[in-house]
């Protein structure tokens, strides 16, 4: 079964690994969620105008072997926040392994079985794509790995 919603809320983007289920799904979701979310801002804010610099970028996942890769390089985008150089070296795996499962804006607590309300809204498909739990350890690897592989075309999608 492929992962329902896998998700970190960054202070400046975001990023969404989203499963469609209709031609032009997600493009609709986002467009929605931008729309929203920048009305609210504005009315809060006593501002008009556009709040978000450009449209979003997607890329389609083709293959399981690539979205199993993808998968913790995404759920890890916080560390950016503990640690800015986590991908090319990492100083106090500690403190990153605490922050990122505190994070609160971010569905890796879900993907270690942490209990709590946001379940419902990204769903646990994500524990079935993997045979067993990977550790943080093994999927900070991972999304090292992934982002050496991808680095041009993950730097010219921000």
């Amino acid at each position: 079964m492929v992962p329902d919603t896998i998700f970190p809320l960054m202070p400046n983007h975001i990023h969404f690994v989203l499963k469609s289920f209709e031609e032009r799904g997600i493009a609709l979701f986002m467009q929605k969620v931008f729309t929203a979310y920048t009305m609210y801002f504005n009315k809060r804010y006593h501002r008009t105008g556009a709040l978000f610099a450009g449209t979003y970028k997607s890329k389609h996942v083709s293959d399981d072997r690539y979205l199993k890769r993808l998968i913790p390089y995404v759920l890890l985008n916080a560390a950016d926040l503990v640690e800015p150089r986590w991908r090319e070296h990492i100083k106090d795996i500690g403190k990153i392994k605490k922050n990122l499962i505190q994070y609160p804006y971010s569905s890796l607590p879900d993907f270690f079985h942490t209990k709590r309300p946001e379940v419902k809204i990204v769903g646990s498909g994500i524990r079935e794509f993997y045979p067993a739990t990977p550790s943080l350890g093994e999927m900070i690897t991972e999304a090292r790995a992934f982002y050496r592989d991808h680095e041009k075309e993950l730097r010219k999608m921000k």
